[in-house]
């Protein structure tokens, strides 16, 4: 699965369109997202985690052969940064 089926995914699971999703996320015109959808292998990762973000998610990395540790990125809205922490499982 691409971040561009995940995204759309995620829309369809919660019931929201991409007009929604375009003006949660601070676009001034829906086919602005509708371009990264389509282009979506090339838009950078700080466009993927704002557009998480907006829907109420983070992008989580794990490590392909352990479960161990986690990064976890999401974006400060109060701050505009971006944020990383490493996460370990008990």
């Amino acid at each position: 699965m691409t971040i561009t089926e995940a995204y759309k995914a995620l829309l369809k699971a919660e019931h929201t369109t991409q007009i929604l999703a375009a003006k949660l996320c601070g676009y001034k015109h829906t086919p602005s997202l509708a371009k990264v959808l389509r282009n979506g292998g090339s838009a950078q990762f700080d466009t993927w985690l704002k557009l998480v973000n907006a829907m109420g998610y983070e992008i989580v990395l794990r490590k392909k052969h352990g479960r161990s540790e986690f990064i976890v990125s999401d974006f400060d809205t109060e701050n505009r940064k971006y944020e990383s922490e490493i996460v370990k499982w008990k």
